[in-house]
């Protein structure tokens, strides 16, 4: 299994942030953190393939929590990226969200 750890930083305004995922395989499970926003924020974490079609989008996890979300099949590929959308703006000094996807490499 391989672990891929990404932390989403949000300032005070903005509410979507993207990193590129740099493994193949399939996403088996996923953990999110979330901080304390100011303004009460869900966190939604969606995936996208190489073109930008969405091929993944998770429920919405409250504030100040850790989430394990497991069951998963979605296809990885290094040209994927993964997105974290909070539902206002953070406000405040902002905070970072913490996903960390299990990949499990084909075989």
């Amino acid at each position: 299994m391989i672990p891929m750890k990404n932390s989403f930083v949000f300032a005070a305004t903005g509410t979507s942030k993207v990193a590129t995922l740099y493994n193949n395989g399939i996403i088996i499970v996923y953990t999110m953190v979330t901080p304390n926003f100011t303004n009460n924020s869900t966190s939604q974490l969606s995936i996208q393939d190489e073109d930008g079609v969405t091929i993944y989008t998770g429920a919405a996890h409250n504030e100040s929590g850790t989430y394990v979300v497991t069951g998963l099949a979605i296809p990885c590929d290094r040209q994927y990226t993964a997105t974290i959308t909070i539902s206002t703006d953070a406000g405040g000094t902002g905070g970072t969200v913490v996903a960390k996807l299990f990949l499990k490499q084909q075989e």
